[in-house]
């Protein structure tokens, strides 16, 4: 689409030459497409964000995990035992 023109099916149409109710749904139109681009922009910020955060939180768990098995101690008391780390699993 042009600054004066909207094309419709392969022919070009001047705005000027449109109704007023036709101006009116083709403001709704492009108004609609920026609401939708809008919306995929915040989908994928989510997305990458909900990847990053998953990381982070795996990678948090992993590494307290981690710093708990090399902390153990060799001999344990007898009325301690040590049941080691679960499998994590994040959907």
């Amino acid at each position: 689409m042009e600054d004066n023109k909207v094309t419709i099916n392969g022919v070009d149409h001047s705005i000027d030459d449109l109704s007023d109710n036709e101006k009116a749904l083709l403001d709704r139109v492009n108004q609609c497409r920026r609401l939708a681009a809008d919306a995929e922009f915040a989908r994928a910020k989510e997305a990458a964000a909900l990847e990053w955060i998953t990381n982070a939180f795996i990678k948090t768990v992993e590494d307290r995990l981690k710093e708990a098995e090399q902390s153990k101690p060799e001999d344990i008391d007898a009325g301690e035992f040590f049941v080691g780390s679960p499998t994590m699993t994040v959907n």
